[in-house]
């Protein structure tokens, strides 16, 4: 019977394709699989007895955790009822759970441990918005006042306070608001993942000889692969919206202008502050020791 539960593996919809369902989920797995982006925004705050290397490799651990868990959960809560049932329900996997065992006190139980994830995925972002901001302030790209050290605490006050306030804010958009923010969020997290991969293809091809902690596997063909996966990521986010709205501009467009419009107004307003760092400085400013340590390595070869 549990696999019985099971079948269909895929659900068509009324055309008959099961493409449409596949990237409803693909379009969100950057969200899904953020997290380990922590890692490399605190990477200055590590031990000296942690490698850059193993901090890679904890990179790559988290990812492959993180996916086995959304596919255990998804797995287990199928396997308890059909999915005809399961679907509607408002807290599928608190459902499944309650129907599993008979007792809505193992609901309540998933519904707790859905609390903490949600406080430590919040957590993490709290903790990558702070640091970026703060390192932006730092390298003077926006006001230097969001670079500010507590005397006492030694933490990022000002950037700490400004992304309290603006998440505070955010909890006013409502229920309604989840999805488009989760579609935003996918896109945004995978444009910088494709930024990244093309720095990564544009360094292996400019500096092929400059020292690296870590080296990934496939080289540039990886890269490449990344790369275009982000491409397809992003255009999927955004055109997918477009698709399901009623509108001829979907609410994700709505925000993403809106956030592109705050980010021109800091960086003109931090203009006066920009031109007084030079590149060099700037780039030192935001790697900090690993640019000395890159530099260093260059002279060596």
């Amino acid at each position: 019977m549990v696999l019985l539960y099971l079948q269909p593996l895929f659900s068509k919809a009324d055309s008959g394709s099961i493409i449409s369902g596949i990237i409803s989920v693909f379009i969100m797995t950057p969200f899904m699989l953020s997290g380990f982006e922590v890692i490399p925004q605190t990477i200055e705050e590590k031990s000296a007895g942690v490698s850059l290397k193993l901090a890679g490799k904890v990179i790559l651990f988290s990812i492959g955790a993180a996916a086995l868990f959304y596919l255990l959960v998804i797995l287990s809560a199928s396997m308890v009822m059909p999915w005809k049932k399961l679907v509607p329900l408002e807290l599928p996997a608190a459902g499944a759970f309650e129907g599993a065992f008979r007792s809505p006190l193992m609901a309540k139980l998933v519904l707790c441990a859905g609390l903490c994830g949600i406080v430590t995925t919040w957590n993490t972002c709290f903790i990558v918005a702070t640091r970026i901001i703060f390192a932006l302030g730092r390298a003077r790209i926006i006001p230097p006042a969001f670079s500010r050290i507590h005397p006492i605490f030694r933490s990022p006050f000002v950037s700490v306070v400004f992304v309290a306030v603006m998440g505070s804010l955010g909890v006013f958009l409502g229920k309604g608001a989840i999805v488009p923010v989760v579609n935003v969020a996918g896109a945004s997290i995978a444009f910088a993942y494709g930024a990244t991969c093309f720095v990564f293809i544009k360094l292996r091809l400019v500096r092929p000889a400059q020292h690296r902690p870590y080296r990934v596997p496939g080289g540039i063909f990886t890269g490449i692969l990344g790369l275009l996966s982000c491409i397809f990521m992003v255009f999927l986010a955004l055109y997918q919206p477009y698709v399901k709205s009623k509108s001829p501009f979907p609410i994700e467009w709505v925000i993403i202008v809106v956030w592109s419009i705050l980010g021109v107004l800091f960086w003109f307003f931090a203009r006066k502050f920009r031109i007084q760092v030079s590149e060099k400085k700037r780039y030192r400013l935001i790697l900090g020791e690993f640019s000395l340590l890159n530099n260093s390595k260059e002279e060596d070869n």
